[in-house]
């Protein structure tokens, strides 16, 4: 009886296992009709602690579908996600940008297709990791071997990696752009790109990027004719010799090429060293640079590694996002102090239990027999204690307050022209009670949130869509903060007008204007990395202000610290930091202004006060 019980179940088994596993394939593989072609990264290449983009082909055959494109990191403590509508016969093109962290490690990738959180489609690749110091070049070009085997000497720690991209594959989100540091195009045509794509390339440049063209191909030229330093009108036979100084005991270069002729526009400049061979025009604080021949001639020339080294001089550097997602000293959420999430003070806790101590020892003991009633402990005693407990409770309830609150601080990084730039904004919640929020973001940012320390909380739900950015399920445990790190596009900079000369080694003088924009509280001039400076005084539009400047330490002049949970000297300070090694140009002259209106548009679940800081920085191009 026994073993033909267990025959039946045996049976039962099979057929359990035989019937369904199959389904699930079929569903998963062949049912939804979805089929996912990811590319990751720059020929799968990525540097640790910046964006890089995984660009998704979506084919659907089958009935429509509602899902979201998702990326993992192994661990699970990040979630990069897209909202994606797919109708039946539909193909797609959708790029997710993704981050790994500095301190992690990541050799595969993986992509999946979510419906109902359940994985209908998926594609995985391998990935290769570069340093953070390591600056990479990417190339747009018709030529696959193009800049291949170049080895750069730049004043760099770290190997300069070249990799071959698609340029219409870019992120069009600027933050994500700075997961490299050159962009060179040759021998394609540009201008199919629309304007969004050129604004993101224009803004990038403007952040330290350097786009190089090969100006031999008109079409090459065509999508950034606004940016170029020169006009080609037409072609002409010339030498390649002047560029042998750049490499002094060079092989010889061609006497006979093919060169654009060009025009010279308002901002280019001849790279003297190279003749008239390659013309540049400086864009904040980067440059495009383009050549008269094409760059393909450079190949086997054993002088082309000081060539593109002098071009475009490389070094060590991080964006303001890469510092404040890092775990050592964030330069904007360091100057947010709140008095809710500090510790009693070691006195305060002392004192609180000597007076328990005190109270609920000999006083209690002494006016029990001054009674006659030292039976009456065993309810004096609890009864103090409970008294106690609810004073320590209250207190605490009175520190943390009743309201959750929203603190911003953003960083926008533009030039004086203003217009656009990239903000960059530590975001963080405080709560006084455990509860969960929501947030809606504007549409393209990139948002990462903090780690954190609680295994008890899990990570916030980050869904990017064509018309916005929500984050969800952000559980704040009692009197805690959730912090995030937002990166957009600009759209409304301050626009700048500066009159400045140079009457000594530390000494400017003129006058800076606010053409057009909010009104700043308070703004800072520096030079020489931070290094010199003066307090401006608050800008209102249209009213000049002058300039005679500077005296060491800047910083310690800014007295407009109204609101005591804002630090701005503290933030400008570190700030100050980072601009000096972001950008090494010793003459570079920078306008810090601020004010507390919000830069970065929030719609936030619950009821919550706000308070904002938006500091400007901006790089003036009077020197």
């Amino acid at each position: 009886m026994i073993m033909h019980l267990r025959r039946i179940a045996l049976i039962a088994i099979t057929l359990l296992v035989g019937v369904g596993v199959p389904a699930a394939t079929s569903i998963a593989q062949t049912d939804t009709g979805v089929t996912i072609d990811a590319t990751m990264g720059y020929e799968g290449a990525y540097r640790t602690g910046d964006w890089f983009p995984v660009v998704v082909d979506l084919v659907n055959t089958g009935a429509d579908v509602s899902g979201e494109l998702v990326w993992r990191s192994p661990d699970g403590s990040a979630r990069f996600a897209a909202a994606v509508e797919l109708p039946r016969g539909a193909r797609q093109q959708v790029v997710v940008d993704v981050l790994v962290p500095e301190d992690e490690y990541l050799r595969n990738g993986r992509i999946e297709l979510l419906v109902d959180d359940a994985v209908v489609a998926a594609d995985e690749a391998t990935l290769t990791q570069h340093e953070p110091t390591a600056p990479i070049v990417v190339v747009a070009s018709s030529d696959q071997s193009l800049l291949r085997g170049v080895v750069w000497r730049p004043e760099v720690t770290s190997g300069v990696e070249v990799h071959h991209i698609v340029l219409e594959q870019l992120s069009p989100r600027v933050a994500a752009l700075r997961g490299f540091d050159v962009l060179v195009i040759h021998g394609i045509d540009t201008s199919a790109l629309d304007q969004a794509q050129r604004d993101v390339i224009a803004d990038w440049v403007m952040l330290g990027g350097h786009l190089v063209i090969s100006g031999d191909d008109p079409r090459a030229l065509a999508g950034f004719a606004d940016l170029s330093p020169v006009t080609i009108t037409g072609v002409e036979r010339g030498s390649l010799a002047p560029l042998a100084a750049v490499a002094p005991s060079s092989e010889a270069l061609p006497d006979d090429a093919t060169l654009s002729r060009v025009a010279i526009g308002p901002a280019g400049r001849a790279w003297t060293i190279a003749g008239d061979l390659v013309y540049s025009r400086t864009i904040g604080r980067g440059a495009v640079h383009v050549t008269r021949f094409d760059l393909a001639l450079l190949r086997g020339w054993n002088g082309s590694a000081r060539f593109w080294a002098q071009l475009v001089p490389l070094y060590d550097r991080s964006s303001l996002g890469t510092r404040e997602r890092g775990d050592f000293a964030p330069p904007l959420l360091g100057g947010l102090a709140l008095g809710e999430l500090q510790l009693p003070g070691v006195g305060s806790i002392a004192l609180f239990f000597m007076l328990y101590l005190i109270i609920v020892g000999p006083v209690n003991y002494l006016v029990l027999r001054r009674l006659d009633r030292l039976d009456w402990g065993w309810i004096t005693i609890p009864v103090t204690i409970v008294v106690f407990v609810g004073v320590a409770y209250l207190v605490g309830i009175g520190a943390r307050g009743t309201v959750s609150r929203l603190h911003t601080i953003t960083v926008v990084e533009t030039m004086q022209s203003g217009g656009r730039g990239l903000a960059t904004t530590s975001l963080s919640i405080f709560s006084p009670t455990r509860t969960s929020y929501r947030m809606t973001l504007p549409a393209g940012a990139l948002v990462v949130e903090r780690r954190i320390e609680s295994g008890s909380v899990a990570a916030a739900r980050i869904i990017g869509s064509p018309t916005d950015t929500t984050v969800s399920e952000i559980l704040v445990d009692i009197g805690g903060l959730r912090s995030f790190v937002v990166e957009t596009t600009a759209s409304s900079a301050p626009r700048i007008d500066s009159t400045l000369t140079r009457t000594g080694a530390t000494q400017i003088a003129g006058t800076v204007q606010l053409l057009a924009g909010s009104a700043l509280d308070g703004a800072l001039l520096t030079s020489g990395g931070g290094e010199y400076g003066a307090v401006l005084g608050p800008l209102d539009t249209g009213t000049p202000v002058t300039v005679q400047c500077c005296t060491a330490n800047p910083v310690t002049m800014i007295t407009d610290e109204a609101d005591t949970n804002l630090r701005i000297a503290a933030i400008i300070e570190a700030l100050l930091a980072h601009q000096s090694s972001d950008d090494p140009d010793p003459a570079a002259v920078y306008l810090w202004g601020w004010n507390r209106r919000p830069t970065l548009d929030v719609a936030m679940s619950g009821a919550t006060t706000q308070q904002h800081l938006t500091i400007y920085m901006i790089r003036l191009d009077d020197r």
